[in-house]
């Protein structure tokens, strides 16, 4: 297990949030901009643990939802679940793969997305910005694709920002 600090997780976090809703605008594919913060959360919780991956998940949906990325309680309760299972999955992979941490991120993206969709159906009243066209549209893979292809990236700059000290 490693210790990671909770502040430079949600520093992190936040500078994530904040880079995505406002310079990614320039670097998009076909209207779709990558989800830094999923990685981190991703990250959080394969290093930290399930109560990390939680606890830095709720963070980035509540910043999502205060932004207006998503409607408000949805990004709460989706990047809650991805950091919380991220956490959970632990132990179970070897987490200092790319490959591994690329197709993690790929899985659990379309997984947070996919709990976005559902609550729509839900309430069809909220306002999601990727769903203004039908789910299995083309936004959902580039989306995947992009948070996977990103994710060894955003892990390796975590590595260095953490710092990690090994705990037995």
């Amino acid at each position: 297990m490693y210790k990671i600090a909770r502040f430079r997780v949600f520093i992190l976090i936040f500078f994530a949030v904040l880079i995505r809703a406002s310079f990614l605008e320039n670097i998009k594919i076909a209207g779709i901009k990558p989800d830094i913060a999923i990685p981190i959360v991703i990250f959080s919780g394969l290093f930290g643990g399930p109560r990390l991956g939680a606890e830095t998940g709720i963070f980035a949906g509540f910043l999502t939802d205060v932004l207006g990325i998503f409607g408000f309680g949805i990004g709460i309760i989706s990047y809650g679940i991805c950091g919380a299972l991220a956490g959970f999955l632990n132990k179970r992979f070897y987490k200092e793969s790319f490959l591994t941490q690329s197709i993690l991120t790929g899985l659990l993206t379309f997984l947070i997305y996919s709990i976005f969709y559902l609550l729509r159906l839900v309430n069809p009243g909220i306002n999601i910005y990727a769903y203004k066209r039908p789910f299995f549209d083309q936004a959902l893979f580039i989306i995947v694709l992009y948070n996977s292809i990103l994710a060894p990236l955003v892990f390796k700059i975590s590595y260095s920002i953490f710092g990690f000290k090994k705990v037995h």
